[in-house]
């Protein structure tokens, strides 16, 4: 039988912090951008938006949307993949990164 696990934990795994539980979820991918999910109850469900913001100079420059009025399993589907592509971009820039030669 399979343990079941909140979605804050799942979250958590993600590496995701729980801002309010259940509902606002974030992470911090520099200083001036942050991965945001937040999620808002309508009809007895609670739907989920997903979106990057960036700022600049202390104020929100740039939102990109990734998914909005998503539920619950669309949005955590989404997020996974979202950080399964980032994670391999950075493997693939350290790899990069290693093989160039320094000469000097």
């Amino acid at each position: 039988m399979e343990k079941w696990i909140t979605l804050d934990a799942r979250m958590r795994e993600l590496g995701f912090a729980v801002g309010i539980s259940s509902y606002v979820f974030t992470l911090d991918l520099s200083r001036q951008k942050m991965l945001v999910v937040e999620g808002e109850p309508r009809k007895g469900a609670i739907y989920y938006a997903f979106y990057l913001v960036c700022y600049a100079k202390e104020r929100v420059s740039f939102i990109q949307v990734y998914g909005e009025d998503m539920p619950v399993v669309d949005m955590f589907k989404k997020v996974r993949s979202y950080m399964t592509s980032l994670n391999k971009q950075r493997l693939r820039k350290e790899k990069v990164g290693k093989g160039r030669l320094r000469i000097g």
